[in-house]
């Protein structure tokens, strides 16, 4: 059943990915992976852009189509759990009195003697193929009281699960079918202006978040939104006791940051460092400043021609961050965006990834607009998604039509349209 399509490199730290899945009992921290194994580090950054990693909260976990490309036993232990799954899912759409109800994850769980954890680590492997049988399922599938899947009609387009799994390794790889091998189009100068590298290659932005440490559940916030778009964080503490040490540190860290957001409060204000970091980054044009207030405390110094927002009740969102971000400095912060649309492991967060982008479509330069375009065929949760199938994609195909190289215009709109795999001209 297994295919050697994939490079010895990619197989080896794949293997060894799942081997410590496993003994992490379906667990794996990827920031922990990952600082444990800095020299995968991009080949890490690979796998996930050409979705054979996924990342799950910050858990790893490896795709179906990885699992076909490896030969162990615990991984044909994994597939003979997929197909088992698979046959009971099949055999429900095909009872005419089941076809059309919910089959719960416990109750499949029973129907394949797999404790519910299992089950669910089951359902989120054949989730990375939905085209081929999925009709729905729960956002949610940790509740064991009523979490659900349903299986859609492509599914008895499968005679077995061996056809299923061919259907698959026709994809593979990478996940753009032999009709769009494209591999100059795909490649990005580092010569542009203003490149946009793969989102596997892209340097890392960081942003610098300036706060009291009274409010620092507004810091751990921030850090969260940008940390999701793979966007590093340095959180400056106003009342630690300053060494000479961590005074540079910060100089280091002002220095080097993409972004700056000070969190402007009386108690900001009034501190020691506040005003000298803002003195410091005032001094780089090229650093994107979002002043954000918590309690009506405005920009001040050498920040006070900047109109600060105030924090809503609910707290600090996206749309509070990314729209001065956006509107000065897009090009900063596309690349990561464009990297979440390609991660997208579920429609509802692809539809999420790429609404935060429609506005920015009419300012995707040449590279970013290909990224984008390469991310949305490549992703099935993406153009088989409800708003970014019936809107956004649309949307974007009809404002760059003529820059959308032609072979990858024929997949995204043939996807779009028939929301099927492009399987290359008849």
């Amino acid at each position: 059943m297994t295919q050697q399509f994939l490079d010895p490199i990619w197989r080896e730290i794949l293997s060894d990915l799942f081997r410590q899945y496993v003994l992490n009992g379906g667990k794996l921290d990827a920031d922990s992976y990952r600082a444990d194994h800095e020299d995968w580090i991009e080949q890490l950054n690979q796998l996930e852009w050409q979705n054979y990693l996924k990342r799950e909260g910050n858990n790893y976990r490896l795709a179906l189509m990885s699992l076909l490309g490896l030969d162990n036993d615990d991984v044909k232990k994994q597939l003979n759990q997929c197909e088992k799954a698979f046959n009971v899912l099949r055999a429900h759409y095909k009872n005419a009195e089941t076809r059309k109800t919910k089959k719960l994850i416990r109750d499949l769980a029973r129907d394949i003697g797999l404790s519910y954890a299992q089950t669910v680590q089951t359902v989120r492997c054949l989730l990375d193929v939905t085209s081929l049988w999925h009709g729905g399922s729960s956002t949610d599938l940790e509740s064991e009281e009523t979490s659900y899947v349903i299986p859609g009609e492509n599914i008895i387009t499968n005679k077995n699960f061996d056809d299923f799994v061919s259907k698959i390794q026709k994809w593979s790889p990478p996940r753009v079918l032999p009709a769009l091998e494209m591999s100059k189009s795909d490649s990005v100068s580092t010569n542009s202006s203003n490149p946009a590298l793969k989102p596997g290659d892209a340097p890392r932005i960081s942003a610098f978040i300036s706060y009291s440490t009274k409010d620092k559940i507004y810091g751990a916030q921030v850090k969260k939104i940008f940390e999701e778009y793979g966007v590093e964080c340095f959180l400056a503490h106003e009342d630690l006791e300053v060494s000479e040490e961590w005074k540079m540190r910060i100089l280091e860290e002002l220095q080097k940051c993409s972004i700056f957001v000070p969190l402007l409060s009386k108690v900001f204000r009034g501190s020691d460092w506040a005003p000298q970091e803002i003195g410091v980054i005032a001094g780089r044009k090229d650093v994107a400043i979002i002043p954000l207030s918590i309690d009506g405390t405005m920009p001040f110094g050498f920040i006070s021609h900047l109109q600060g927002k105030r924090i809503p009740a609910e707290g600090i969102t996206q749309d509070l961050v990314f729209p001065p971000l956006t509107k000065k400095h897009p090009h900063m912060i596309i690349p990561a965006m464009i990297r979440k649309v390609a991660a997208a492991g579920g429609y509802r967060i692809a539809e999420t990834a790429m609404k935060s982008l429609v506005p920015l479509f009419s300012v995707l330069n040449d590279e970013e607009l290909d990224q984008l375009v390469t991310a949305s065929i490549k992703n099935d949760q993406v153009w088989s998604a409800s708003l970014c199938r019936e809107e956004y994609l649309p949307e974007l195909i009809e404002m760059h039509r003529i820059r959308i190289e032609s072979k990858k215009l024929t997949a995204l709109e043939y996807q779009v349209k028939n929301n099927h795999w492009y399987e290359g001209p008849e």
